[in-house]
């Protein structure tokens, strides 16, 4: 599934000239609850994600992240992708779901970054409405939210 979303009334005519952003996002779950990183300078929480690299595939991508997690041998399934189209700026984020049932050997190591889990009605909650100092935080949680309810 693909939602596209455009802010400040944009068509996708407008937007053909756009710096191009694409990431692969993980929605680590167990049981009921999913995996989030958190940063504490800007108080905003999402999901585990990496920048397509030049001549990397979203395949590549999504390796590369199940390496830096030590989740190689759990199978990653595609559940939506989310295209937002801004003025100067498209991001393109691929989500992926990944099913874990021992979570003690998950950590974050990225500096400035902790994780953490969350019961998935907890984190909707969470992610209706952003109260932080990022200025691009509603559009974050807005699409983390719309990833989330079309992954579980």
């Amino acid at each position: 599934m693909v939602i596209e979303i455009f802010a400040d009334n944009l068509r996708k005519s407008d937007t053909l000239n756009n710096a191009l952003q694409v990431f692969c996002k993980l929605i680590i779950r167990s049981e009921d609850k999913a995996y989030v990183w958190h940063t504490k300078i800007d108080d905003l929480y999402f999901f585990p994600s990496g920048a397509l690299n030049s001549k990397e595939t979203e395949a590549d991508c999504i390796k590369r992240l199940q390496h830096n997690y030590n989740l190689q041998n759990i199978t990653a399934k595609k559940t939506i992708t989310i295209k937002e189209y801004f003025p100067e700026n498209t991001f393109i984020n691929h989500y992926y779901v990944l099913y874990l049932t021992n979570t003690d050997e998950l950590s974050c190591e990225n500096e400035g970054v902790s994780s953490m889990w969350y019961d998935f009605l907890e984190l909707l909650n969470l992610f209706d409405q952003y109260d932080g100092s990022n200025p691009h935080g509603t559009e974050i949680y807005e699409r983390e939210f719309i990833a989330l309810v079309n992954s579980i």
